[in-house]
């Protein structure tokens, strides 16, 4: 029989399980096969016995690994979700944190500003207190000005009173000089009346020498008697005559047309005693009678208590005792509280706008307009000052100030004009008051004091009441030192403390120091802000005002919703945002003429 191989699979009931078996045509070969199929079957079937159960407990192990993985995943997510949650809150927080960093700049930034804005303000309040003190010891010494003149006036008043008494004096010194006088005539009647006697006594003693001796002695005994009363009478005289001179009013002249010591010379003695011709111990009658005569000339005091005695160095008169002549004084006291200098500024220390401009009009340095000019402070200056003015010019232009009420305090009244100029290209310079009174002077390249004198119109003054100085020049020259006083002589620059000048110069204009001050709203709303700014000075008259602002909530600053301005400061209010803060950068203020 020939060899037959056959191939039989057995498939299990799992998938992917079976197993081949090659049978042959040999029977015992087959039976064994089959044994060992059988055996092999049993060992299979027995696996798979075994194997059923953990294949189940790998399904469950499977189904669990699975549910363990979807857990795993879903933590996964969760702890995913946590992540990016975390990652988007760091974030925050680090935003958070830098706008925290950026908050804690700002508010030291703010608060190095304070404390700089605290410093400017105390710097501020210091100068004010300075000026304040300053203003106080003026005040103070204008006080004792005032006490010294009516100290002054008082002193006058006693001198005038002593004046009478002395006076009153030399009427008793008249009186006793009459008496006197009279005594004089008295003895020299007894003289002549004895030399007559005499005379007769010597004739008589011609007939007898023993009546002649007697006589000569009774003669001589009566001369001597004579003599005696003749140098009485002189004593008299000459102690009247020095009485009279012991009482010398020159110490109390008060001014020309009052009595003088060679007036009163004149009328009480007419010479001294030192130009009398004597005669032996005696005086002539004549020389005596012409001393009284000449204190006869002066007119009696009776009826006239409390009037002075005046004389022209002839003729003498009683009347009113007039007030002392405080005039000139209190011209100096009613032209702006007797300053001497009329022009503010004239040194040109105080540039409140700014110390340089070109092509400019309007204010330059303080108080000094021009309507179309370069200006700048310069250091080159006259002896004795500190700055001058440099003016540059293509045409004829001028400096211009307006004396406060300068037509009603100086029409018809004398004044002169001075300063100092140093020509550049300039050539000649013109002094112009009230627009119709031009003087030209020359200037020359050194500094130069030019002079000049003139009367204001009485009448015909512009109705402003304020008199415009004009200094005019074409091209360039330095200016210093503008004076213009009451009277027809320049006297020396009137210096002013620098805080005083520059309170005068603030009267018309003042500008602020920068950064005034930072205003903050707390509030939930928008809030409107004031704001009070006081002036150093009061001011001529209500001001302009210039004010400017800014606000931190973005918002542009345009105007201010309130300007409330008086002489003595002024109030700014302004509507800022809720939390915002509102800068006020400087304020100007101007009361020009």
């Amino acid at each position: 029989m020939s060899d037959i191989t056959y191939n039989i699979t057995v498939l299990f009931d799992e998938p992917g399980e079976q197993i081949t078996v090659e049978f042959t045509d040999d029977l015992a070969a087959n039976a064994r096969i089959r044994e060992a199929i059988a055996t092999d079957r049993q060992a299979v079937e027995q696996a798979h016995d075994k194997s059923v159960p953990l294949y189940e407990t790998a399904l469950e192990k499977a189904d669990e690994v699975e549910a363990a993985w979807q857990e795993v995943a879903a933590n996964t997510a969760q702890v995913n979700q946590q992540t990016t949650d975390n990652t988007q809150r760091h974030t925050e927080i680090k935003d958070w944190h830098d706008a925290h960093d950026a908050d804690k700049q700002h508010f030291a930034d703010l608060r190095d500003d304070m404390v700089a804005k605290e410093a400017t303000y105390q710097a501020t309040v210091d100068s004010i207190n300075r000026d304040v003190t300053t203003a106080v010891e003026a005040k103070d010494t204008a006080e004792t000005v005032q006490a010294d003149v009516v100290a002054r006036h008082s002193d006058i008043t006693t001198r005038h009173t002593d004046i009478v008494t002395k006076h009153g004096a030399v009427e008793s010194a008249r009186s006793e000089v009459a008496s006197n006088r009279q005594d004089v005539e008295d003895r020299q009647s007894d003289i002549v009346s004895r030399q007559n006697d005499v005379t007769q006594k010597q004739t008589q003693a011609a007939g007898s020498a023993t009546a002649a001796a007697a006589s000569e002695a009774s003669a001589s005994s009566h001369k001597d008697n004579a003599a005696g009363s003749a140098t009485a009478a002189a004593n008299s005289a000459t102690q009247a005559q020095q009485t009279a001179d012991s009482i010398n009013p020159d110490n109390y002249a008060l001014r020309a047309d009052t009595y003088t010591k060679t007036d009163t010379d004149n009328q009480l003695s007419g010479k001294s005693d030192t130009t009398h011709n004597h005669h032996g111990d005696y005086y002539q009658k004549s020389e005596v009678d012409q001393k009284l005569n000449d204190k006869d000339s002066l007119p009696s005091q009776t009826g006239n208590a409390g009037k002075a005695l005046f004389t022209d160095g002839t003729n003498a008169e009683w009347g009113e005792v007039p007030d002392p002549d405080l005039a000139p004084i209190q011209a100096q006291v009613n032209v702006l509280g007797g300053r001497k200098n009329l022009i503010d500024n004239g040194d040109f220390t105080v540039w409140q706008r700014g110390e340089s401009f070109t092509d400019h009009n309007g204010f330059t340095s303080d108080r000094w307009w021009t309507p179309r000019i370069s200006a700048s402070k310069s250091t080159d200056a006259p002896d004795g000052f500190t700055s001058s003015v440099y003016i540059s010019s293509d045409w004829d232009n001028l400096l211009r100030q307006h004396i406060e009420h300068g037509t009603t305090l100086l029409a018809g009244k004398t004044v002169t004009v001075s300063f100092w100029i140093k020509k550049g290209t300039a050539t000649s310079v013109s002094i112009d008051l009230h627009d119709d009174i031009v003087y030209v002077h020359p200037i020359t390249s050194a500094f130069t004091r030019i002079v000049q004198t003139m009367t204001v119109p009485s009448s015909g003054l512009n109705t402003s009441g304020h008199l415009p100085l004009d200094i005019n020049v074409s091209g360039t020259c330095l200016i210093a030192g503008i004076q213009l006083e009451l009277g027809d002589t320049a006297t020396e620059f009137e210096y002013v403390h620098p805080a005083d000048q520059l309170a005068r110069c603030q009267r018309y204009f003042y500008r602020s120091p920068y950064f005034l001050a930072r205003l903050r709203n707390f509030d939930d709303s928008a809030q409107s802000m004031f704001v009070n700014v006081p002036f150093p000075v009061p001011m001529r008259t209500t001001p302009s005002i210039r004010a400017e602002g800014d606000i931190s909530d973005g918002s542009t600053f345009t105007s201010w919703e309130s300007v409330s301005p008086n002489i003595g400061g002024v109030i700014l209010i302004k509507e800022i945002g809720a939390g915002a803060h509102l800068d006020v950068n400087w304020v100007e203020a101007s009361a020009e003429i």
